[in-house]
């Protein structure tokens, strides 16, 4: 992992969502939930607004221990599967993460749930039809 790399989530089978400063992050391959609060509510922000763990950094001071919580933050959510490093041109990040970063006393830690992991893994949802909408059984094959 290089401090330019760049991330995204590892496919579309990894959705999050941003509610009052925590973002939840759902890996419906594995059914894993996991919550992102304070400081790595930010790191994942900046991740997905096209930071690498330098630019997001940036307002830091070059000793300032933060710096090694965002990039062991980083690595977690690699090992988790949660985002693979980018390829392509890179988008012009927001400035105001790094700001809210250089703000940010909390902890760059992430939680792991997997007490609903067979309900999210057994939903119905996931084996739609992409034509009527509706979960359909396999057909028999004679």
């Amino acid at each position: 992992m290089e401090l330019t790399d760049r991330f995204v989530p590892r496919s579309e089978d990894v959705a999050s969502e941003g509610f009052d400063g925590e973002f939840v992050v759902l890996d419906l391959k594995s059914g894993k939930y996991f919550s992102l609060i304070g400081g790595a509510g930010v790191v994942w922000r900046g991740l997905m607004s096209g930071h690498s763990i330098k630019t997001l950094c940036a307002q830091l001071a070059p000793a300032d221990s933060r710096r090694a919580d965002v990039a062991r933050l980083i690595e977690t959510l690699v090992g988790h599967g949660l985002i693979v490093v980018a390829s392509g041109p890179a988008p012009v990040p927001p400035h105001d993460v790094t700001v809210e970063l250089a703000g940010a006393s909390g902890t760059f830690t992430i939680e792991t749930f997997d007490d609903l992991a067979d309900f999210m893994l057994a939903d119905p949802i996931h084996d739609v039809d992409p034509d009527t909408g509706w979960p359909t059984m396999p057909t028999k094959q004679d």
